[in-house]
Parts: C-alpha cells; sequence; structure tokens
C-alpha cells in the first residue's frame, strides 16, 4: 500500500514477490495498491483487515473508511496494531538504548491511532457496529544476544539504521542493549510486545 510505509530498497515489493513463492498462498491475488483508494469496487469483501498499517497512516481516519468502503454491509472489519504510545512495540528496548544515545528513530505518522481507544473511535467513527477491543500479548526468546543482534539486523528500517553507524557507535549500541535487555542464566533473551485488536461490522445501508 502506498500511504503505509516506503523504503529506499524496495522492501514493501520484496515482500510481495516473497509472498507470491509461498506454496500456501498460490490461489492467493496480492495487490499493491492505495490505503486511501483501494483499487477494489465497494462492498467486495466479507472480511477487510489491516494488519500493523494504521499508525503508517498520515490520516487514519481515512484509511479506515476505505476499508468500512470494500467490504460488504454485515462484513468485518479488522485490525491490530503494536501499542506504539504504551511501549508494546518489540523494538521499544532498541529505540530506547538509540535515543539515549541522541540517535534518531523511525517514528510513524501516527502513532497514537494504535491506542485501543483510538482504534475503537476510528472504528465507530467509520460507522462500524458491535465494536470490540482486546490486548495481544506475544513473547519471543532468542538464543543470545547475537541471534537478537542479528534479527535487528535483518530488520528492513533498524538493520539499514544501525549498518550507517560508525563501529564504535554499533559497539555503544550493543552494550546498551546487554544491559537493557532481560537476560537468563543461560544467556537467552526472551521479552514480550503488544498489540491492540479491534473488530466492528459495517453497518447496513438505512432503510
Amino acid at each position: 500500500m502506498t500511504n503505509t510505509i516506503r523504503f529506499d530498497d524496495g522492501v514493501a515489493y520484496k515482500r510481495l514477490a516473497y509472498a507470491r513463492t509461498r506454496p500456501a498462498l498460490a490461489s492467493v491475488q496480492f495487490r499493491d495498491g492505495d490505503a486511501y483508494e483501494l483499487p477494489f469496487p465497494s462492498a467486495a469483501f466479507d472480511v477487510a483487515v489491516m494488519p500493523l498499517v494504521v499508525f503508517f497512516l498520515s490520516v487514519p481516519a481515512r484509511g479506515v473508511a476505505e476499508m468500512a468502503r470494500v467490504a460488504r454491509p454485515g462484513g468485518v472489519m479488522a485490525a491490530y496494531a503494536w501499542d506504539m504510545p504504551g511501549g508494546g512495540f518489540p523494538y521499544a528496548t532498541l529505540f530506547r538504548a538509540l535515543k539515549d544515545m541522541g540517535r534518531q528513530v523511525p517514528a510513524p505518522p501516527s502513532p497514537e491511532a494504535s491506542r485501543i481507544d483510538s482504534l475503537r473511535q476510528l472504528w465507530s467513527g467509520a460507522g462500524a457496529e458491535s465494536v470490540a477491543t482486546t490486548e495481544i500479548v506475544v513473547e519471543r526468546t532468542f538464543v543470545d544476544f547475537d541471534d537478537y543482534w542479528n534479527t535487528v539486523l535483518g530488520a528492513a528500517s533498524m538493520g539499514a539504521l544501525i549498518r550507517e553507524m560508525s563501529p564504535d557507535d554499533a559497539r555503544q549500541l550493543q552494550d546498551r542493549l546487554r544491559a537493557a535487555l532481560p537476560t537468563d542464566a543461560t544467556g537467552r533473551i526472551t521479552y514480550s510486545a503488544r498489540a491492540n485488536a479491534v473488530r466492528g461490522m459495517v453497518g447496513r445501508p438505512s432503510s
């Protein structure tokens, strides 16, 4: 979607290309489009889902309204997003370490849209009925710090930022992370992340 986020290395297109190679998704049609102008007719789908996108929209209400447009009356529109203001983002510890070093970190245009009350308001504002919200908590364990670090380096945005750092700054960042991340006696790192989720039924036209 052109109104989510773009990376200079074309990562959005790489992800689409990768998805198209997966055997389990052979029957799925992938389309690159605009979150504000979805390339589909109105009332085209039983379900419309926006995963980890709403905080990337400069005008979240406009994107949610477009979801409601392409979902049929009585259909479901749903989304989930990392709780950015509440520290639920998986790289929250990394972001804090970078900020403590005086580094600028990537920020989506609308982090407040990921709050659970904001999601509820967005859905209600788009005319959704029976709106319900919940929190989703996930946990991930890394074998050791090197496993965590290599995962970070593989991330589309964060990896590029870190690779631009000087060796001394990269070592300082590693030292800060080693001190901040929850590590057990065996060296494993386990931490949780939190997303807020919302769903609602697309309202039926008034008679």
